[in-house]
C-alpha cells in the first residue's frame, strides 16, 4: 500500500523503514488495543486524541502531544479494516503528505506480527527525510510497536476473553 519513494516538483515523498513486531496475544486484542483512540498505552509518548468525527469504522482524530520545546498538533483520519489493518493519513500537520499503515497478521491463534510502514512528504529540502528518518521510525518503533507489545501480552494473560493456553 505504500507509495515507493519518488520526487514531484512539489513534495518530496520518502518511504518509512518498515517495522515488524510479533506478539504473544491474539489478533482480535491486539487490533482492538491499537485502534483506541483514547488513552495511552504504557511506556508510549504522552499525547492526548480527542475524537472529532466518526462514520463506522472512518474516524478523524485530533492527537497532540509534546515535541521538544513546543506541542505538535496532528489531525488524522483514521481507517479501520478489523481486524488486519489500520491506515492513517495527515489532515493536518506540520507535513505536506503523510500515509502510515498497521498490519496485523494473526500468526496462529495467539501470537499476532504487527507491521508498521509508510510515506512522509515536504515540500521543504531535506524535512521529510529527516523526519522519516529520525523521528517517525524511531518514535513508532521505541515506543508505540514496543508499548503495544508489552501492554498486549500482559492483558493476554489478565484477561479471560483473551486467555492464552499457556497461562491458564
Amino acid at each position: 500500500m505504500p507509495v515507493p519513494a519518488v520526487s514531484s516538483s512539489v513534495v518530496r515523498i520518502h518511504a518509512l523503514r518498515p517495522l515488524v513486531v510479533d506478539i504473544a496475544a491474539p489478533q482480535v486484542l491486539v487490533f482492538e488495543m491499537a485502534s483506541a483512540t483514547t488513552g495511552t498505552l504504557p511506556g508510549s509518548p504522552p499525547h492526548s486524541a480527542e475524537l472529532l468525527e466518526r462514520d463506522g469504522d472512518d474516524l478523524i482524530v485530533r492527537y497532540r502531544t509534546p515535541a521538544f520545546f513546543t506541542e505538535l498538533v496532528l489531525v488524522e483520519r483514521v481507517r479501520l479494516y478489523p481486524p488486519d489493518r489500520i491506515e492513517y493519513e495527515v489532515l493536518d500537520g506540520p507535513l505536506d503528505h503523510v500515509q502510515e499503515f498497521l498490519f496485523f497478521e494473526a500468526v496462529d491463534p495467539h501470537h499476532t506480527r504487527v507491521r508498521y510502514e509508510g510515506v512522509v512528504g515536504s515540500g521543504r529540502a531535506l524535512v521529510g527525510t529527516l523526519i522519516a528518518r529520525w523521528i517517525a521510525v524511531p518514535a513508532y518503533d521505541r515506543f508505540m510497536l514496543a508499548a503495544l507489545k508489552v501492554t498486549a501480552e500482559a492483558r493476554a494473560i489478565r484477561t479471560r476473553r483473551f486467555r492464552r493456553p499457556d497461562t491458564a
